[in-house]
């Protein structure tokens, strides 16, 4: 229980309470005991709030001040078709919202498809392939590129070390596979034979071992040196210049391979931003569902206002002619 001091204040403070005070407050205030009949059926689905559509009920009230049953029967029939116009608005920003999301994502094309945007997405779909092969190629060149940058660097083991210097056998055969492989890239067509007797008895290697001349323990840097210099002597060219010249094609090759990917992807761009385009609409069986709805709503709407209208310039002591004009409403069965 509380205190007799405390019951003594609190009657005191109910005694200096004037209630609200401001235009708004009182015009609130006024519609308070209305807008409390008017919640036994509210029209709120998942994703609306009851506060809002209090507040919102409350504001359509305080600007139409109704007064009399019927007054007050319009005015909430007035706010429930002004809520489901808005409705209306929220649900095409969510189907073109979820049509734009979808119209960004790559879609997976069906032959038996006879969706309306279809070709669209078969184009889509055809563009994303030629892009997914435009890639995998680019990595298999540069892949390749890179095992070539690699056994370029076989040769280039040769600056730098003493002429003495012994080599396998095996490292000899793949200099000589390295150095016919830039003599092509630089002169198309053009090849060194390295295997024939009189070649490899001109760098000195026994008769005996020409057979098999990579199982010669008596490769040296010396030999294979002199071995490049025959070639590219014989062909007017510097082992400089062929690994120039095969850096630059690689080179080359490479910008080819990546400015193809990016003119494919350029196509997807445009193709899915066509895709996004038409998503900014419904299509049209959805987008007449919505204007019949629109329109159903904006006839009860006009019928509404009207009536109300009407009634509070009666009550106002108006004179009320008949209408001018009747409202039709046409039911299509649909």
């Amino acid at each position: 229980m509380i205190s007799e001091k405390r019951h003594i204040a609190n009657r005191d403070n109910a005694r200096r309470s004037t209630g609200p005070s401001t235009p708004a407050g009182l015009a609130t205030a006024s519609a308070n005991a209305i807008s409390h009949g008017l919640t036994t059926a509210r029209p709120i689905v998942p994703g609306e709030s009851v506060e809002e559509w209090q507040t919102y009920i409350n504001g359509v009230i305080v600007h139409w001040k109704p007064d009399g049953t019927m007054e007050v029967a319009l005015v909430e029939r007035l706010a429930l078709l002004l809520w489901r116009l808005r409705r209306v608005v929220a649900y095409e920003t969510a189907i073109t919202s979820v049509g734009l999301d979808e119209a960004a994502v790559i879609p997976k094309y069906d032959a038996d498809d006879e969706a309306e945007d279809s070709r669209n997405r078969r184009t889509v779909v055809n563009e994303a392939s030629r892009v997914y092969r435009a890639e995998q190629n680019l990595d298999k060149i540069r892949e390749r590129q890179q095992g070539m940058i690699a056994e370029n660097c076989v040769l280039q083991l040769l600056d730098g070390q003493p002429d003495e210097l012994g080599l396998q056998g095996r490292l000899i055969g793949k200099m000589f596979a390295v150095l016919n492989r830039l003599l092509q890239q630089s002169n198309p067509g053009a090849t060194f034979d390295f295997a024939t007797t009189s070649f490899f008895r001109g760098l000195g290697v026994p008769d005996e071992h020409c057979k098999k001349p990579y199982s010669w323990p008596g490769w040296t840097v010396g030999l294979m040196r002199m071995a490049v210099d025959q070639v590219v002597t014989l062909y007017k060219t510097t082992l400089k210049d062929l690994l120039d010249t095969s850096a630059n094609l690689r080179a080359d090759e490479i910008r080819e391979a990546e400015a193809k990917v990016a003119e494919l992807r350029e196509r997807v761009a445009t193709s899915v931003s066509r895709r996004v385009m038409r998503a900014m609409l419904p299509n049209k069986e959805l987008l007449d569902k919505i204007q019949r709805y629109e329109a159903h709503l904006g006839r009860q709407l006009q019928q509404t206002l009207n009536s109300l209208e009407r009634l509070q310039a009666a009550r106002a002591g108006l004179d009320v002619p008949p209408p001018a004009a009747a409202t039709v409403t046409i039911d299509d069965g649909k």
